[in-house]
């Protein structure tokens, strides 16, 4: 901005003039201070420049400075609306800005999260916002929790396609195929023509297709399981290990849409016995609750740990697991792993209740729990869980 300094009847010499003056007084002065008083006015300045001034903050740093509290109450004495809107288009613009990159997602959700804590009353401005946040959920791999906004959205909003695709995205996210397909029609019935949302639909149906192949597979897979030997049956009583029922038929594991084609042991139980030691080998599922996955270990020794089985299947030293996000991969590795059975007496009650067990347990240890059952198929079923998994709050846990 340019500053006339001159006044009525001065000409461009006599403002000059005065410019001269005013240098050549700040230099007297500045000549007569000590070295301890320039020190002093120095540390005064820098003072209003530095860090700790909230106005030359490029982030936030203390929520609770007093001069933030200030600034923010002139923002607050807006229109509830009004400062709604404000936070949406702070959102949208860092979206814009950084888009591409992940570094950003949690300012931008922020900016929505307080858009949406307003008393709004804009109904368009509230699915606007909730739309947004839905989106920037499935960026961050938040799928339930961006689901959840699209709903509110649509309840404002009945027909807002945008919300329908985020709800479809985020299932396929979470193998959630029949309610992918759902959203999908729902969205291609007001926008026929929508690429994305019919490429969306197309993968849902092949998903469910398969899924039923699948299950049907299994179903016959069991059918055909010949019944178990009574030498058997004494061989296992004799060990501690009692039988229950087959678990691939519990309510529990019939929620898990897949299973891996080294299942299909056709009328081969996986169970193998040592001659001289009876020691038994046995083929052990791992199922994948947050995934709807499973992996088959072939052959697992009664007396081998399952830390010894683990470490090789997943990092430091196994590959990372091949589904979910690259925060699914980082917290599914061998330190931060938990290991479950289903206990099978809860298999008639409202809720699943389930028993962890140490990794370093050898699978005889576990299998001689007084609350453990060898499934009818002779096929141990453990779930493995991170330890921040939502499922640690949703199951019944006895340690």
């Amino acid at each position: 901005m340019e500053v006339n300094m001159s006044q009525p009847g001065m000409t461009d010499e006599d403002t000059q003039r005065m410019i001269d003056e005013m240098e050549e007084e700040y230099d007297r002065y500045n000549e007569s201070l000590t070295q301890e008083q320039k020190d002093e006015r120095y540390e005064r300045v820098s003072k209003l420049y530095d860090n700790d001034n909230p106005l030359f903050w490029t982030e936030m740093k203390d929520e609770n400075n007093p001069t933030i509290k200030a600034l923010q109450a002139l923002v607050y004495d807006d229109e509830p609306n009004e400062v709604a809107r404000n936070f949406k288009d702070q959102g949208n613009k860092l979206l814009q800005q950084h888009k591409g990159t992940t570094r950003y997602h949690a300012d931008i959700k922020k900016y929505y999260d307080q858009g949406l804590e307003q008393d709004i009353t804009d109904n368009v401005l509230l699915a606007q916002l909730l739309s947004n946040r839905s989106h920037i959920n499935i960026l961050m791999g938040n799928y339930g929790y961006a689901i959840k906004d699209a709903r509110r959205c649509l309840q404002v909003d009945p027909k807002n396609v945008k919300a329908m695709y985020r709800i479809a995205k985020a299932s396929s996210m979470l193998n959630r195929w029949k309610l992918c397909l759902q959203y999908s029609e729902k969205a291609l019935r007001l926008d026929p023509e929508n690429k994305e949302i019919k490429t969306m639909k197309d993968k849902a149906n092949a998903a469910i297709v398969k899924l039923f192949q699948e299950q049907e597979k299994q179903r016959q897979i069991l059918k055909r399981r010949k019944q178990v030997p009574k030498k058997l049956v004494d061989l296992l009583k004799s060990k501690g290990i009692i039988m229950g029922d087959s678990e691939m038929d519990s309510k529990y594991f019939a929620q898990l849409t897949t299973m891996q084609d080294s299942a299909d042991t056709n009328n081969d139980t996986g169970m193998h016995i040592d001659p001289e030691t009876q020691e038994l080998s046995l083929r052990v599922l791992f199922a994948y609750p947050e995934f709807d996955q499973t992996d088959c270990v072939q052959s697992f020794r009664e007396y081998d740990t399952f830390y010894e089985h683990l470490e090789l299947m997943f990092p430091p030293k196994g590959q990372p697991i091949p589904w979910g996000n690259a925060k699914s991969k980082q917290q599914y590795v061998l330190p931060k792993l938990r290991l479950f059975y289903y206990d099978q007496s809860t298999a008639t009650k409202y809720k699943d209740r389930f028993v962890e067990f140490k990794m370093d347990n050898t699978l005889q240890q576990v299998m001689t729990q007084k609350d453990y059952r060898l499934p009818g198929s002779l096929m141990p079923v453990f779930y493995v869980l991170h330890d921040e998994s939502v499922y640690l709050e949703r199951w019944e846990i006895n340690k």
